[in-house]
Order: C-alpha cells, then sequence, then structure tokens
C-alpha cells in the first residue's frame, strides 16, 4: 500500500480536530498529514508544537473567501489550488463545514 496524503482543512486551535488528524499522522508509514488554517485562525506557539510533534505539516495560511473582498479571495483559490497542484493529496479533509467546504469547490 503506498502512502496517502492527507490534506486538511480546519482549525487548528480546536482540540476535537487535532485529536483526528493525531489519529492518521501518527501512522507515518500509512499517511502524510497537512493542515491548512485560514489567516482568521492564530495558532499559539504551543499549538504550533503539537502540530510539529503529531507529525501534522502545516502549510502556508490563506485568506477567507469573502464576498466583500472578491479580489482577495481570487488570490487565495488562485494560493489553494497551487498548493493542491503541488501536494497532490489523495484527500481533502474539511472538518468544518461552513465556510472550509467552499474550497472543495476549486479542488
Amino acid at each position: 500500500m503506498s502512502k496517502k496524503t492527507i490534506l486538511y482543512i480546519a482549525n487548528g486551535n480546536s482540540i476535537h480536530d487535532v485529536k483526528w488528524m493525531t489519529y492518521f499522522s501518527e501512522q507515518t508509514e500509512k499517511y502524510s498529514c497537512y493542515l491548512l488554517c485560514d489567516t482568521l485562525c492564530e495558532l499559539s506557539a504551543q499549538t504550533k508544537t503539537t502540530l510539529e510533534k503529531s507529525a501534522i505539516q502545516l502549510v502556508q495560511q490563506i485568506d477567507p473567501i469573502s464576498i466583500t473582498r472578491p479580489l482577495k479571495t481570487w488570490r487565495s483559490i488562485r494560493q489553494y489550488k497551487k498548493l493542491v497542484k503541488v501536494l497532490k493529496p489523495d484527500l481533502v479533509h474539511v472538518l468544518f463545514a461552513t465556510p472550509n467546504a467552499l474550497w472543495l469547490n476549486f479542488s
């Protein structure tokens, strides 16, 4: 079985999200796990350390989707598409439906 790549779109500050991601990330022979948060999610140093210890790789944050700022949204979509192209995830897993599920439209 080849190693699977999982891209999580989640809130890194949520203990529930981190526990879910950790289940897979600690199986390093089976999974490579990446976390994408938007810029509204400020991660503490402690959270970043926890993610690192759990083998969850934090990717560059992106601006959230905004109806009132279409240019910023367009840049974020481009950044997201580029990330997906580079990582080539086998699975994109959204751990909070709104607004994170909107990103799946651009995969």
